[in-house]
């Protein structure tokens, strides 16, 4: 005869405990989004203003449900953009907590919302139907229809609203596809710098979107430090697809022998890509030597390497070579100079030309940031806030790799 032992009695935190999990979950999704606090958006604010025009309703909005509060990132009336209301206010709350259309066709008869001081007060709602966003597998908001006067949704006026609410989707999607790669690019930069007894090294790259088409490395073997940035034209998922091959051909080719060697092996992987695709690249490689500080260095056409000398005057690197994706079977040569004790040896990509009116004057900015502070990682601080700062429009990605000899 067979006995079964009998289910085990829940604990009766457990279901806190999950409500707790889930609600942790749903944050996280809403934070991969990276929407909350950043203004309003064409995209969405197409899709309210369809749904005001389309069910001739005062108000629409997207709203986000975080922590402690409700976002609206987009709104009709747009001024409405951009408000903050308490969480415990707000009918969009009720909406995320299941995947149905929440509809209140008179809110001073719903006992959920006849005593919120959103029906009691200012703006008056009466009419509330809201359809809940989900993005990463979670709800994370609404689209939401409001009046105030009470009215009713029909069956299919409902749908209408949830298939609005798909295309809201769609755009969190995207959303959620580009906040990955953008996160998948950022692991793949250094996550270590070398410990140098003579050298302080230290990079930083800033994307004008998502993903972006700049990258630097480094490697310190023996007695030499190889350090590169690449620039790939244009901002965005391409150019970001072609930087990570690039930068993997770089990888695979890195040798004692010299960047100039390793470039040409490199660029020849990856030719046909950026043939097929009709892009170039800027880039500047070098190859540090510790004990001496010469430097051997290929520079593709980029022209921002900077020698920079602790009283901030600086030497300019020539540039004499062509970018990576111009002429089919182009080869680089090297180019020499050297980093004395208290010199930096900086390479900054053509984004900080968005913020000067000339080349000279970019160079100038950098060389004296660089100079005035006590670490290449400080100078590098400096030089993105400072670029921050700037209200150019247009601007591109900005990476910046130092090299500074201590002794």
């Amino acid at each position: 005869m067979s006995t079964c032992s009998p289910l085990p009695t829940p604990h009766p935190g457990s279901s806190r405990s999950s409500a707790v999990a889930d609600e942790r979950d749903r944050l996280a999704a809403l934070r991969r989004l990276r929407l909350v606090d950043t203004p309003a958006e064409e995209r969405f604010d197409r899709i309210v203003r369809i749904a005001e025009t389309l069910f001739g309703v005062p108000m629409a909005e997207i709203n986000l449900i975080d922590e402690d509060r409700q976002y609206t990132k987009s709104a009709f009336p747009a001024a409405n953009a951009g408000k903050n209301t308490p969480r415990g206010d707000s009918f969009c709350t009720v909406t995320v907590a299941d995947d149905r259309t929440l509809h209140v066709p008179d809110a001073t008869a719903d006992p959920r919302f006849a005593q919120n001081p959103l029906v009691t007060g200012g703006p008056g709602i009466r009419f509330y139907a809201g359809h809940p966003l989900s993005a990463n597998g979670q709800r994370v908001g609404s689209l939401c229809l409001v009046d105030d006067e009470p009215r009713t949704l029909t069956g299919p006026e409902q749908q209408m609203l949830a298939d609005l609410a798909t295309w809201v989707e769609r755009e969190l999607e995207r959303d959620s596809e580009m906040a990955y790669a953008a996160d998948v690019q950022a692991r793949l930069l250094p996550r270590t710098v070398p410990t140098l007894d003579d050298y302080e090294v230290a990079g930083t790259c800033v994307t004008a979107r998502e993903v972006g088409g700049d990258f630097y490395g480094w490697h310190a073997e023996d007695d030499r430090l190889d350090v590169v940035l690449v620039d790939v034209m244009g901002k965005g998922v391409g150019p970001g697809l072609l930087a990570a091959g690039l930068r993997a051909a770089l990888r695979a080719t890195a040798s004692g022998a010299g960047p100039a060697r390793g470039f040409n092996l490199a660029a020849a992987l990856v030719e046909d890509d950026f043939a097929e695709n009709g892009s170039f690249a800027t880039a500047f490689a070098a190859q540090v030597d510790l004990p001496t500080g010469a430097v051997s260095f290929v520079d593709a056409g980029h022209s921002l390497g900077l020698v920079v000398q602790a009283d901030g005057a600086c030497r300019r690197l020539p540039s004499t070579c062509l970018p990576l994706g111009v002429l089919p079977g182009y080869e680089w040569v090297a180019a020499a100079t050297s980093v004395a004790p208290g010199e930096t040896l900086v390479v900054v990509s053509d984004g900080i030309l968005d913020h000067f009116a000339t080349t000279a004057e970019a160079v100038s900015h950098v060389a004296a940031l660089v100079s005035a502070a006590p670490t290449a990682r400080a100078a590098l601080e400096e030089i993105t806030a400072a670029a921050a700062r700037s209200d150019a429009t247009g601007q591109d990605d900005l990476t910046v790799v130092a090299v500074r000899r201590l002794r």
